[in-house]
């Protein structure tokens, strides 16, 4: 899977988290009854990618990945919709409403430092003898 472009890294003292956009290679466009989805990716309006989160640990080895599919947007930055997503439940929220924005970035961010922390947990409880 060629990596198209990095979305956005995160780092602290001992982990890196960094969401990439990669080529994707089975794209579901079934969706697509009109063509107009095929036509703005064909000009270049919209990209396609496989969304890929990953945590690094401290000496550089994967803890947790997960990839999502199928993304299509303006440009990969699109992708970092939690920002907005936040603004509009905020909106919602002041009117009453109960609905709820939701964001894959987000999700996908929660996700693999869940799993990381999972990893890192099962690596403290084993024992290794000198």
């Amino acid at each position: 899977m060629q990596t198209l472009a990095t979305i956005r890294t995160f780092k602290t003292a001992n982990f890196t988290v960094t969401v990439q956009a990669a080529e994707d290679l089975d794209v579901d466009l079934s969706f697509d009854g009109s063509g107009e989805v095929i036509e703005q990716l064909e000009s270049g309006e919209l990209v396609v990618f496989c969304a890929v989160a990953t945590v690094h640990g401290p000496n550089g080895e994967e803890l947790a990945a997960d990839y999502l599919g199928s993304c299509i947007y303006e440009d990969y930055a699109g992708f970092m919709d939690h920002k907005e997503c936040g603004k509009q439940n905020k909106i919602w929220e002041a009117e009453g409403s109960r609905g709820r924005c939701g964001s894959y970035f987000s999700d996908m961010i929660k996700s693999v430092c869940e799993q990381a922390r999972i990893a890192m947990l099962k690596t403290q409880s084993v024992y290794v003898r000198s």
